[in-house]
């Protein structure tokens, strides 16, 4: 024999505390073990009902977390009832067990220590006096206690417990006080383990939503691939992200996934005067929606929403656009659930402030490259991008068996110019003569640069010998169109361009080289001749 609270226990009492015991050593979750625990209570003691609740206080509300019962009743694990019924209140509000020792006369309730638990001061009980039928919560129940189940000093579940016969339970409060303690311990281990495996997944959502940000190359990319990562690793129906334009006036982009549409308000533009999550905006704090047919802000998207979380997308001072979570059950938005969104939130403004940094990176970049392949002076390509750009169209001349033509105009007397009018009257009529030749491109295929000095160079794709001399022919009236003064040339009052022209065939020539030389040829062709003309070439 072993004592217990002063009470002697039998040996098979013994055996149930161990059994009981030994459920706090599988590796199963909590409602488990409660289940089991419950179900070794009736077994054992052959009470009729034998419950374990846990104590729901932001919502006033008792859970029926485990049931074992030989009669028929309307609780189900899972339901729930309000926290003011006797006799859990008086058991969660008293800290201690709560008897009623007979439900089946009358009586005005009062709670008070019996005489035969005397010896246990604090352990409360409701006895019967002349009047009304006490208030248990077990139909068809002669008796029911009640007994707390307490963590850090707190209730946060019971045990219930109701029998057929009054006087139930009289003799059996030292024991189960015992149970009590020994399910309070499997709880705190539950607990502990749920909270490290909370944390396990809490950070492997942080870790998978920073892949997602550093693998998206664009903003709107990130915000779909987040949204979808949500909508499928929680029980929600609609989960979106919103982003406030630069002066945080209004929202401007939005990402969506969810299994039920969303109706967008009316309107071409969303300020943050309008809905719950303008409001989650204008007081940067989240926003719980319980009963959205009561809020006055709320903006119905779906008629079967019944619930929705609005956390803020804050990244240091400046609040970036929300997150948004709706779901059509109530109790979808647990505080365990609400502060795994808050935490998502706060990844995603990471992740938006890190997209759109890398996003104005790649704009300076790209920038960078256009400004490295421009030729400062006069706004077209330079050598650099023209030896580029040759590469690929004779590549792709080659594969079709198409001509390709190339040009290379000279300034007529372009050091007199310069040495006459000075350089920046020199450099000014470089830049009319760049822009004359860029306007005077007919395709988007065509090509021009400056090559070098005065002499620009022009790539024109799929274009015969006799259409290559037609156009530099265009182009070299063009420029005389101009009307550039220069006195000191030779061949005109005006400025003029001597142009080479080449055509080739990839596959009979195969070097792009051969096509650059046989124009500068065609070109010294034309200088010999008396320039302001043009010479053609064509290979082989």
């Amino acid at each position: 024999m072993s004592e217990t609270a002063g009470q002697s226990l039998t040996d098979g009492e013994l055996s149930m505390l161990n059994e009981i015991a030994s459920v706090a050593t599988l590796d199963i979750e909590l409602r488990d073990a409660l289940q089991r625990i419950t179900d070794i209570l009736r077994a054992r003691l052959q009470w009729e009902f034998v419950a374990c609740l846990s104590v729901d206080y932001e919502n006033n509300r008792v859970v029926w977390a485990a049931l074992s019962s030989d009669m028929t009743t309307e609780f189900r694990v899972g339901d729930s009832k309000s926290l003011d019924s006797d006799p859990v209140a008086s058991a969660v509000q008293a800290g201690t067990p709560v008897l009623l020792d007979d439900t089946t006369i009358g009586d005005d309730r009062t709670i008070q220590t019996p005489d035969h638990l005397a010896s246990h001061p604090g352990q409360a009980v409701i006895q019967s006096k002349p009047g009304r039928p006490p208030a248990g919560i077990v139909p068809g129940m002669a008796s029911e206690l009640c007994i707390p189940i307490k963590h850090a000093g707190r209730v946060t579940a019971l045990i219930h417990l109701g029998s057929k016969h009054r006087s139930g339970f009289s003799e059996k409060l030292p024991l189960l006080t015992t149970v009590a303690n020994q399910v309070a311990g499997t709880i705190a281990s539950a607990q502990r383990y749920e909270e490290l495996h909370r944390w396990a997944t809490l950070t492997e959502m942080m870790s998978q939503l920073s892949r997602l940000a550093m693998e998206a190359t664009e903003l709107e990319e990130l915000l779909e691939r987040i949204v979808q990562y949500i909508a499928g690793k929680f029980p929600i129906d609609i989960a979106s992200i919103l982003l406030l334009d630069e002066g945080g006036c209004k929202f401007i982009l939005e990402a969506y996934s969810g299994s039920l549409e969303l109706r967008m308000p009316d309107g071409d533009e969303w300020p943050i005067s309008v809905g719950v999550c303008g409001r989650c905006v204008r007081t940067e704090q989240p926003q719980l929606v319980l009963d959205p047919a009561a809020d006055p802000d709320y903006v119905p998207g779906n008629d079967a929403i019944q619930s929705e979380y609005i956390v803020p997308i804050r990244y240091r001072d400046r609040v970036l656009g929300v997150l948004n979570l709706e779901s059509a059950a109530k109790d979808t938005f647990t505080p365990y659930v609400q502060t795994v969104f808050r935490s998502l939130a706060h990844q995603v403004a990471g992740a938006v402030n890190l997209s759109s940094v890398n996003q104005r990176l790649q704009a300076a970049i790209d920038e960078l490259e256009r400004l490295s392949a421009m030729d400062g002076l006069t706004g077209v390509a330079n050598r650099r991008r023209f030896d580029e750009v040759l590469n690929v169209e004779w590549r792709r001349a080659y594969r079709s068996d198409r001509p390709i033509s190339a040009m290379l105009a000279d300034v007529d007397f372009f050091k007199a110019l310069n040495d006459t009018y000075g350089h920046q009257y020199g450099d000014d009529c470089l830049r009319q003569i760049a822009k004359a030749l860029s306007s005077g491109l007919r395709r988007v295929s065509d090509f021009i640069a400056r090559y070098g000095g005065e002499e620009f160079a022009v790539i024109l794709p799929e274009t015969s010998a006799e259409n290559a001399l037609a156009h530099a022919d265009r182009l070299r009236h063009a420029i005389e169109a101009l009307r550039i003064p220069h006195r000191r040339s030779t061949v005109s009052s005006y400025v003029t361009i001597s142009i080479g022209v080449a055509t080739v065939h990839p596959r009979q020539v195969e070097q792009s080289d051969l096509l650059i030389q046989s124009a500068d040829i065609a070109l010294y062709q034309a200088k010999r001749a008396g320039r302001n003309r043009v010479v053609g070439r064509t290979l082989p």
